[in-house]
C-alpha cells in the first residue's frame, strides 16, 4: 500500500510538473508573439487589410470566406485599428489550439507526451510565422483543436454532453474555413478503423453533434443563398478541381512545404522504428494518425489534381504533433529542446528577416524578400492621399481588391467611400458583390489602378484627366506605381 501511495504521489508530481513546463513555455510563447506584432513594422498583408473592411460590415458571409475572421479583426480591433489591434487574435487563436492539443493528448496519453505535444505543435513554423497574420487559418486551428478534444472525451465516455461540444466547436469551424468539414470524414473512418467505437454509428449522440453544428453553420448557408452560392462558387473556383489534371510536381512542392510546416528535424522522431506495428496501434494512436492522415491526403489530391496552398492542411498538424509528443516522451530531453530550438530559430529568421539582411550586409532585393507582397503598398497610398483630400467628395474607384483593400486600411478616417469598377459583370471579390460602381450613375470619381486604363474604361465618363503616376521605390529592382485618373460623369458600364 505505501509503494503504492508512493508510486500514486510521484506520477502526480511528474503530471504537475509536465504542465507547469508546458504552461510556462506557452506563456512565454504568447507573451513573444504578441510583442513581435508591437515590434515588427509589418504592413497588413492585403488580405488582412480586405478582411479589416468586413469587420465593419459584420454579417454571416462575406464573398470568399465564412464570417469568423471578420467577428474576430472586429472584436480586436475595437480597441484600436493599429495592425497589432487587427492581428492580435492570431496568436491568442494558435495559444488556445496549443491548449487544446494537449488537453487532447491528456485523454490518450501520459502527461509528459502531452506536454511536448503541445509544446510542438506551438513551435510549428507555421504556427509562429502565421501567428504574425489574421488569416482564417487561426480560428479554423483553434476550433479544430477544441473539436479534436471534445471528440476524444466523447469516444471515451459516450456522453452527448461531449458530443454536442463536438458539434459546437465543429459549427465555429465551419463558420471560420469551409475545409472544418473534413472532421466528418475523419470521425467516420475512425469509428471504422477501432471496433469498440462502431457502435457510435447507431448511436444518436454523434448525429445530434452535427446536427449541432449545421444549426450554427446555417447563418451562412442563409447569406449564401441570399447571395447565390457566392463563397461556395470561389471555393470551387480556387480548388480548380474543374480544369483539374495529374500534377507530381504540384505534389511535390505541396509535401516539400508540408516539410517546412512542421520542421524537417522532426521527421526523425516519426521514423518506423519509433512508433509501434499498425497491427499494435492503440485508439489513441489510430486516432491522432486518422486526424492527420485524412486531412492531408484530402488536401494532397487537390494538390495533385488541381492546386493547393501549403497551409490548407494546417489542421493536419495536430495529429502530428500528438504522435511527436509521445515519441518525444521516449527521448531524451537534450534531443527535444534541440528540436524545439531549431525550429524556433527558424521562426525567429522569418520574423526578424530584414534585420538580419541587415546586419549581414546584404541588399533586399525582390528575389531574396519574402516580404516583397506586402511591400509598398502602404505608402503608396499614402502618397495619394494629398490627392483625395483635394477633393474629399470624389467616389475612389479602383479594379483592383489589393488597392482597395489597402487604400481602405491606410486611409485616415473618415475615410473615403469605395467602389469596385465591375465592367465585365462578374463577382470576383466582396467589393464587386456589395460596392460596384454601377449603381452611382452620374457619379466623379478618382481612379486607382496598377495598370494604365484603357480606352474602353475612360469613354464610360464625360471626362477624364490623367494625373501624375504614384511611385514608391521598394527595391533597387521594384517600384510601386499607381496610376490616377480623375474621371467626371460615370455614364455606366
Amino acid at each position: 500500500m505505501t509503494d503504492q501511495l508512493g508510486s500514486n504521489r510521484a506520477e502526480a508530481a511528474s503530471t504537475q510538473l509536465a504542465r507547469n513546463y508546458f504552461l510556462g513555455f506557452l506563456g512565454l510563447v504568447l507573451c513573444y508573439r504578441i510583442g513581435v506584432l508591437f515590434i515588427l513594422d509589418v504592413p497588413l498583408f492585403y488580405d488582412e487589410a480586405y478582411y479589416f473592411g468586413w469587420a465593419e460590415d459584420l454579417a454571416f458571409g462575406y464573398f470568399s470566406k465564412p464570417p469568423m475572421v471578420a467577428w474576430s479583426i472586429a472584436l480586436t480591433s475595437a480597441v484600436s485599428e493599429s495592425s497589432w489591434a487587427v492581428r492580435l487574435a492570431s496568436p491568442l487563436y494558435y495559444s488556445i489550439a496549443a491548449i487544446f492539443v494537449w488537453r487532447a493528448s491528456l485523454c490518450w496519453f501520459d502527461a509528459s507526451s502531452a506536454a511536448w505535444a503541445g509544446a510542438v505543435f506551438l513551435s510549428l513554423p507555421l504556427v509562429g510565422f502565421n501567428s504574425m497574420f489574421i488569416t482564417t487559418d487561426a480560428p479554423l486551428l483553434c476550433f479544430w483543436c477544441a473539436s479534436l478534444w471534445a471528440l476524444s472525451h466523447a469516444l471515451q465516455t459516450g456522453r452527448l454532453a461531449y458530443w454536442l461540444l463536438v458539434g459546437v466547436f465543429g459549427g465555429f469551424g465551419l463558420m471560420s474555413k469551409y475545409s472544418m468539414g473534413i472532421l466528418v470524414a475523419a470521425a467516420a473512418i475512425l469509428l471504422l478503423w477501432v471496433p469498440e467505437y462502431r457502435r457510435f454509428f447507431t448511436h444518436p449522440a454523434p448525429y445530434l453533434g452535427v446536427a449541432v453544428a449545421a444549426l450554427i453553420f446555417l447563418p451562412n448557408v442563409v447569406w449564401n443563398v441570399a447571395n447565390d452560392f457566392v463563397s461556395l462558387k470561389h471555393t470551387a473556383e480556387i480548388s480548380q478541381l474543374d480544369r483539374s489534371t495529374i500534377k507530381l510536381s504540384g505534389l511535390a512542392e505541396f509535401l516539400a512545404a508540408q516539410l517546412i510546416c512542421l520542421g524537417p528535424w522532426f521527421l526523425w522522431w516519426l521514423r518506423p522504428r519509433r512508433q509501434p506495428p499498425l497491427w499494435r496501434l492503440d485508439p489513441g494512436y489510430k486516432f491522432a494518425i486518422t486526424m492527420s492522415v485524412v486531412f492531408f491526403m484530402v488536401i494532397s489530391a487537390q494538390a495533385l489534381l488541381s492546386r493547393a496552398n501549403a497551409n490548407w492542411a494546417a489542421p493536419g498538424f495536430a495529429g502530428v504533433a500528438m504522435l511527436l509528443g509521445v515519441a518525444m516522451a521516449r527521448t531524451q530531453i537534450r534531443n527535444n529542446v534541440i528540436g524545439l530550438v531549431l525550429n524556433l530559430a527558424l521562426i525567429l529568421t522569418l520574423q526578424f528577416y530584414h534585420p538580419l539582411l541587415a546586419a549581414l550586409d546584404i541588399e533586399r532585393t525582390s528575389k531574396n524578400d519574402p516580404y516583397k507582397r506586402v511591400s509598398g503598398w502602404r505608402e503608396a497610398v499614402w502618397a495619394v492621399q494629398p490627392i483625395v483630400r483635394a477633393d474629399p467628395q470624389r467616389l475612389v474607384v479602383s479594379n483592383s481588391r489589393l488597392l482597395l483593400a489597402n487604400f481602405h486600411y491606410y486611409s485616415p478616417s473618415p475615410r473615403p467611400r469605395i467602389r469596385a469598377w465591375n465592367s465585365n459583370g462578374q463577382i470576383d471579390n466582396h467589393y464587386e458583390l456589395v460596392q460596384d460602381l454601377d449603381t452611382q450613375l452620374g457619379a466623379d470619381v478618382l481612379f486607382l489602378a496598377r495598370n494604365p486604363l484603357g480606352e474602353d474604361v475612360l469613354r464610360r465618363f464625360d471626362s477624364s484627366a490623367q494625373l501624375v503616376p504614384i511611385e514608391v521605390p521598394v527595391y533597387s529592382d521594384l517600384t510601386r506605381r499607381l496610376y490616377v485618373y480623375r474621371l467626371d460623369g460615370f455614364k455606366g458600364y
